[in-house]
């Protein structure tokens, strides 16, 4: 009688945390985020996708859209040290590769993070890179963290 009562109430909390848990949110598919503006490429491999588009709107313009599309759980997080010390390292050699390139002002970078994925990461540059009649690039990027 005491195991049946047991399991009579493991199956009444079983089922009404699963009643109440928070449904898992779903990640938008981020190249969706500037529907208006044209899409020039895409890129994915293993744990990294990005997007990049061509546009004529303005830096603060962009960022707006995204923070719009992403939502209020999607929070503007600083570039850590380790991060920037990467980033100027491919810029570095990028600059060596493209030797007497251009290489395009950045207008923005931001990166943003979600508690509902804690193991993925959004980075948003936007650069003065005349594309297709478009006066701006922007790269939009998700990369998932091991």
């Amino acid at each position: 009688m005491k195991t049946l009562i047991t399991s009579l109430a493991f199956t009444l909390f079983a089922l009404s945390s699963s009643l109440f848990a928070s449904p898992k949110k779903e990640l938008k598919d981020i190249s969706l985020a500037f529907p208006t503006e044209e899409l020039l490429n895409r890129y994915q491999k293993d744990r990294y996708q990005s997007h990049r588009f061509g546009t004529n709107k303005s830096a603060e313009e962009i960022t707006a859209l995204l923070r719009e599309f992403l939502g209020q759980d999607w929070v503007t997080r600083k570039e850590t040290a380790d991060e920037k010390t990467a980033r100027l390292q491919r810029e570095a050699k990028a600059k060596v590769l493209f030797k007497g390139l251009p290489q395009p002002e950045v207008l923005a970078r931001s990166f943003y993070v979600n508690r509902e994925f804690p193991n993925l990461k959004i980075h948003l540059t936007i650069t003065a890179s005349p594309v297709k009649e478009k006066k701006y690039t922007i790269l939009l990027a998700a990369i998932e963290i091991q």
